[in-house]
């Protein structure tokens, strides 16, 4: 079973990976394919640090879609991810650009406010 984890979190990484080069060369909806794909992976094998990644590098492009909401609930899931890994340097990041990003959204652009 480790290993099956293993293989599984190093398939996940690997898609993770292509979907990066996809949004770094500007092909948002290819590489929004590959995070789902290694997102999936991620939860199948419990490895949290991976799936944190891989709902920052989603943000990301959500942000650069002008889909603020989808942006912001995707880092703070990544930031739920990155409290529960322990890995503080990359949360003091994480929470940087989700304070960024809600305030790119503004309150206006949440549900029941005007």
């Amino acid at each position: 079973m480790c290993e099956e984890a293993g293989d599984g979190a190093a398939l996940a990484a690997t898609l993770n990976n292509i979907g990066e080069v996809y949004r770094r060369t500007g092909l948002l909806a290819q590489a929004l394919e590959y995070f789902h794909q290694a997102l999936a992976l991620h939860e199948a094998v419990v490895e949290r640090a991976g799936e944190s990644v891989t709902r920052y590098n989603m943000a990301m492009i959500y942000r650069d879609q002008g889909k603020l909401r989808e942006a912001v609930e995707e880092l703070r899931q990544s930031g739920g991810l990155r409290r529960a890994a322990c890995t503080a340097r990359d949360l003091e990041s994480d929470s940087a650009v989700l304070a960024q990003v809600e305030a790119e959204l503004g309150p206006r652009g949440w549900p029941g406010c005007k």
